[in-house]
């Protein structure tokens, strides 16, 4: 089975503009332990809110990574940093993501 493991998120609010957001792909780790993971590739750097709006509904999902006919597994690191400006206060924000497979 060849194709390529796709990414997209919906969410925003007024907090999305301050949430700076890293995605990476590696090997290693687990969920909730993200001891001996090992980074590849970023597959995203930027505010929550770009990640929703140029990677949405609207948007074209990111290329995650690809697959072909060997068995591949890949750990995902998430990791969400929030600016320190004054207009971030009180401000909430909502995400989900979505995988797909384009083959």
């Amino acid at each position: 089975f060849d194709g390529e493991v796709r990414l997209s998120s919906k969410g925003g609010g007024k907090l999305a503009r301050y949430l700076d957001t890293t995605i990476l792909v590696g090997e290693g780790g687990g969920f909730g332990d993200c001891d001996g993971f090992q980074p590849n590739e970023t597959v995203f750097d930027g505010t929550l809110e770009e990640l929703a709006t140029d990677h949405g509904v609207n948007g074209s999902p990111l290329r995650a990574f690809s697959l072909d006919r060997a068995r591949v597994v890949r750990t995902f690191k998430f990791t969400f940093a929030l600016r320190d400006d004054p207009r971030a206060e009180r401000g909430t924000a909502t995400t989900s993501f979505e995988w797909s497979v384009d083959a």
